[in-house]
């Protein structure tokens, strides 16, 4: 879910920080919610890092992936201000943008560069995830991926088990902690 429709993000994440069984905390999040204010709260908590997942770089492709937000330049503003707050107060705070390539035009992708390389310390444009052994499903959405995520190391059949849960816990909206 999106970590940022829980009111008491900020609190949580200074509560992670704090309890020193961590050694890094940072969220995922698609930037809608991301106002100044939020931004600010999740600064000044202690917030290691946040991976903005962009959607599209026009409103009408927001649009169409969303099927009820098409407010593009809004994202690229909150990500902005969070950049300048987090430069302003001299925070570490590492913020990565990434939009997934499912059919993006060069030109597309070229946007996404231009918008967010000023604004993020890092970016990327992933392929759809082309998951091993899916036994027949075509988790990539008709683009026949043959690569995984980093869009260059080959997949591997012999791997059956994903590696999320060895290096990663999500927390979901309602509290619960999920494996992937």
């Amino acid at each position: 879910g999106e970590p940022l429709l829980n009111k008491s993000l900020a609190a949580m994440v200074a509560y992670a920080r704090a309890s020193g069984a961590v050694e890094t905390v940072g969220i995922t999040s698609n930037g809608a919610l991301l106002t100044r204010e939020r931004g600010v709260e999740l600064i000044e908590a202690g917030l290691d890092s946040i991976r903005i997942s962009v959607e599209h770089v026009s409103d009408a492709g927001y649009a169409k992936v969303t099927r009820k937000f098409d407010d593009y330049a809004m994202i690229v503003a909150n990500v902005a201000a969070l950049f300048e707050e987090k430069t302003r107060r001299g925070r570490p705070l590492q913020i990565h943008a990434k939009i997934i390539d499912v059919g993006l035009s060069a030109a597309e992708k070229q946007r996404f560069h231009d918008d967010f390389g000023p604004i993020s310390d890092s970016r990327n444009i992933d392929s759809p995830m082309g998951w091993t052994d899916n036994a027949g499903i075509d988790w990539t959405l008709g683009q026949a991926v043959s690569t995984g995520m980093d869009g260059v190391s080959p997949l591997r059949d012999e791997i059956v088990v994903c590696p999320s849960p060895f290096k990663t816990l999500a927390i979901n909206s309602n509290g619960d902690a999920s494996v992937c």
